[in-house]
């Protein structure tokens, strides 16, 4: 699991990553870098680039103060002879992601993510994604895929005032049984946004608004749901 080598590699770094759905980040003081050094070898480089790899994903770290770097197409060894202070030196792993294949590495950093965001931004990114995408969990060995298009079809008589804008129907959000496979909050996320496209069949007028919907029900006045 990525995660857990890169524990293994760089230290305990629980505490300095952020993880999206576009990129996983760490930025740390490493507190020995002859450590760091002596286990940024080519065998533990060859293992990571693989697991990073099938993934579909890119990936740096660099030493900015050392003037060093790899990433999955180049690996030197880091040489610390010409240094006198190898103490609290800044430490930048960048993982890029895939659109195809949304990979989360670390369920309690990526959740604190998703509680960041208001249910029009969930939205939106999830718009930039392509047609078809797979989200997988790799610390619950679980994944989804979620297909995208032109499928929702309101009556007339509806006005769901971001149809364009999120042409989704609620099967497009449900998935069966997804809060027993994984710890990631997105069961949650998933099955309030499969609410919200039912309310938009339901109700004569709906509106999401940052973590809300505006709605209305015949005979009845404008009235707001806080969603997320």
């Amino acid at each position: 699991m990525i995660k857990k080598f890169l524990n293994a590699i760089l230290g305990d770094t629980n505490n300095n990553s952020k993880e999206s759905f576009s990129m996983y980040e760490i930025e740390f003081a490493h507190p020995n870098l002859k450590t760091l050094s002596q286990n940024l070898n080519l065998e533990n480089y060859s293992r990571l680039n693989r697991l990073i790899s099938d993934y579909g994903c890119k990936w740096d770290l660099t030493v900015e103060d050392l003037s060093y770097s790899i990433t999955q197409e180049k690996f030197e060894e880091l040489k610390l002879e010409d240094y006198d202070d190898f103490e609290n030196v800044t430490i930048n792993f960048n993982i890029y992601k895939s659109k195809e294949l949304i990979v989360i590495i670390d369920n309690e950093v990526f959740n604190s993510y998703l509680e960041s965001i208001p249910l029009q931004r969930f939205l939106e990114i999830i718009n930039t994604f392509d047609s078809s995408f797979i989200i997988e969990n790799e610390q619950d060995n679980f994944e989804i895929k979620i297909e995208k298009g032109d499928n929702i079809n309101i009556s007339n008589q509806t006005n769901f005032k971001n149809s364009i804008l999120y042409p989704y129907n609620p099967d497009t959000f449900y998935f069966n049984n997804i809060n027993k496979q994984t710890k990631s909050i997105l069961d949650d996320y998933f099955l309030k946004l499969s609410q919200v496209f039912c309310f938009a069949y339901l109700f004569n007028f709906l509106e999401i608004k940052g973590d809300s919907i505006d709605f209305s029900i015949t005979g009845k006045s404008l009235s707001k749901i806080l969603c997320f």
